[in-house]
């Protein structure tokens, strides 16, 4: 292992702890419920999902879990409501949230877009279909970066990238 390595390996695990240094663009996740297997997206600050309580109330307990797990890397939607009611239905929501988020390996992030602020300047990490793409000039050269390492560390159980899925298939 060289040196270079060694440093990337370090400021990912310095970085993995700054969360706020993550800013999701885009995502799209699935996630393994209960009873089924539902997904949802996030657009620039708007989270969309298939579960019919979403499209009813416009949360579940799979948005109010990733709002929890990625706790300012995205804007809330709940941080944005401006009439914020709190019933029994959300209460029940918030405790499956709270289920979902600690059960991390229900969720799979199928692709996503996200700023990283290094330390020098800003980057822009890809994944897509179990892939890695960083817009810094040392992933552009290695295929890896303390970016992409970061966010394997903070999305842990939650990628699947093609160097795992070959070692499975091992």
């Amino acid at each position: 292992m060289d040196n270079a390595m060694i440093s990337r390996i370090e400021k990912a695990k310095r970085y993995a702890e700054q969360p706020e240094r993550f800013q999701f663009q885009t995502f799209k996740v699935t996630i393994r419920g209960n009873n089924s297997t539902h997904w949802v997206t996030y657009d620039h600050g708007t989270l969309a999902s298939d579960y019919d309580y979403f499209v009813k109330h416009g949360y579940s307990q799979h948005t109010m879990a990733l709002e929890r797990i990625l706790q300012g890397m995205i804007v809330s939607p709940a941080q944005q409501e401006s009439a914020y009611v709190m019933d029994s239905s959300r209460i029940s929501k918030l405790e499956k949230a709270k289920q979902y988020a600690q059960e991390r390996s229900r969720f799979t992030f199928d692709e996503f877009e996200v700023s990283v602020k290094g330390d020098n300047n800003s980057h822009l990490v890809t994944f897509n279909h179990g892939k890695f793409a960083c817009t810094c000039e040392f992933f552009q050269s290695r295929g890896y970066c303390q970016h992409t390492m970061a966010l394997e560390r903070i999305l842990v159980d939650m990628i699947n990238t093609r160097a795992e899925e070959t070692s499975a298939n091992s």
